[in-house]
């Protein structure tokens, strides 16, 4: 009688079983998306160094640059101007990895 029962086992188990990630999902993660003062933002030996901030209005509220850098390769694009804080500094917008 429980070999009748194996293959419907077997078929309980294929359905239940939690999906697993496939490599491809390692690569599906979503940019990040920056902003930070134009006078802090520069290039230093393959790192970007910036005022990091979450959004335009804190990047003109954080008054000194960040000591965490990014590397210069998970750069998407150019950093984009985005406009300019109270004070006429201008904010970048960087999408990077």
């Amino acid at each position: 009688m429980l070999y009748r029962l194996a293959p419907l086992s077997f078929v309980f188990l294929l359905l239940f079983l939690p999906d697993q990630p496939s490599a491809d999902h390692v690569y599906d993660q979503s940019p990040y998306v920056h902003f930070c003062r134009a006078e802090y933002f520069k290039y230093d030996e393959g790192q970007v160094k910036c005022n990091w901030a979450g959004s335009f209005d804190f990047a003109c509220e954080i008054k000194r640059p960040n000591r965490i850098p990014i590397e210069e390769g998970s750069l998407l694009r150019e950093p984009e101007d985005v406009g300019e804080c109270s004070d006429g500094e201008r904010v970048l917008k960087i999408v990077h990895y």
